[in-house]
């Protein structure tokens, strides 16, 4: 049974909001946790995890493999079982939903996977497979099927006389992205859920496809959720960054503060590993992180931290405002913290039952 939070945890998470539109929440997700049984015992996939996402808002969530930031992803669309907290679409507990109640929101709340060629069918015309969501709901039909497809394919960059009638296996990787991406679009959703959508990609085609999401969003109005672990990927396309370790969150910052000035030693290493960094890469960080099968007690990087103490293998450290709209859950961050931070606002909407 999902937990319930009351008005406290529903204050904190007003505050990993930009305060400004904190009114306009979409996603709020309260303390989540996914958990696997396995015969070797349990994974801590996502181990109460909390974020807001605001209208119009691009969230990055980024971290290694293993971070749990698609297990994240998948949760927050019930893609994937929660074992415990809440997760909210609007005035609408997710978590609370039965199945059918689930799939009568699923227009409104579109994923693109992470590999373009798998997620579409190849047996079925490129036209057929835009169209299919638009005929399973006809409710979202704004003209004509046919009209919003050749609208979905062109927002791509796609031409529908050319490629309408073609199937998927006629095209490369990046052309299947666009097909996937249009295939979302047609559908006019309120939320894109995006799970490493150009990794998959040559360079010039991530490019491409990048801007076409960005483009996609200005002309549809579309909050984003995009999910990678390419830091170059994230800074060109996000508004702020949550970044995730063995199912933690570490660090909720926007995105230019994020890699200006980090202040999680573990978002510090993630930038030092970029492609093109000139920061340098402590040794004691390059160590493989623990299986989520037995993580760490305390805080979960303390086993590669070179700043961990005692504190850190008894207490788990909790997010709070280290500079303004910076978040950070460690016990001895890279920043010192103002002391003129103003309290928190309270959230705007109704609390959770």
């Amino acid at each position: 049974m999902a937990r319930t939070p009351g008005a406290a945890v529903n204050q904190a998470i007003a505050t990993l909001a930009p305060s400004e539109v904190s009114s306009d929440l979409v996603i709020e997700a309260n303390d989540v946790v996914v958990e696997y049984p396995t015969s070797n015992g349990t994974v801590h996939a996502v181990s109460g995890v909390s974020v807001a996402v605001t209208e119009g808002e691009t969230l990055a969530i980024v971290g290694e493999s293993g971070s749990g930031k698609s297990t994240f992803l998948r949760a927050l669309i019930r893609l994937t079982r929660v074992t415990s907290g809440c997760i909210k679409y609007g005035d609408t507990e997710l978590t609370a939903l039965n199945e059918e109640q689930m799939r009568q929101l699923r227009p409104d709340l579109q994923m693109i996977m992470q590999d373009p060629i798998s997620s579409l069918n190849p047996r079925r015309k490129v036209k057929d497979i835009v169209a299919e969501g638009l005929r399973i709901w006809p409710s979202r039909v704004r003209s004509t099927v046919d009209q919003q497809v050749e609208e979905g394919l062109t927002a791509v960059s796609m031409d529908p006389a050319q490629v309408g009638d073609r199937r998927p296996t006629s095209f490369s990787g990046g052309q299947c992205q666009r097909i996937a991406i249009a295939r979302a679009l047609a559908m006019h959703p309120k939320v894109l859920f995006c799970d490493e959508p150009v990794s998959a990609l040559d360079v010039s085609v991530q490019a491409r496809v990048l801007n076409l999401l960005r483009e996609a969003k200005e002309k549809f109005g579309l909050t984003v959720l995009f999910v990678s672990h390419d830091l170059g990927v994230v800074k060109s396309i996000s508004d702020r960054v949550m970044v995730l370790y063995l199912g933690r969150t570490c660090e909720i910052a926007p995105v230019d503060k994020l890699y200006e000035s980090p202040a999680h030693p573990y978002t510090d290493l993630l930038l030092a590993s970029a492609p093109g960094s000139h920061r340098p890469v402590p040794e004691d960080l390059s160590v493989e992180p623990p299986s989520p099968l037995a993580p760490p007690s305390g805080c979960r990087f303390r086993t590669r931290c070179p700043r961990a103490s005692d504190r850190c293998a008894s207490e788990v450290p909790e997010l709070r405002e280290i500079t303004p709209q910076q978040f950070v859950a460690c016990h001895h961050p890279l920043i010192e913290p103002l002391t003129d931070l103003t309290p928190a606002p309270a959230a705007s909407g109704p609390e959770f039952d």
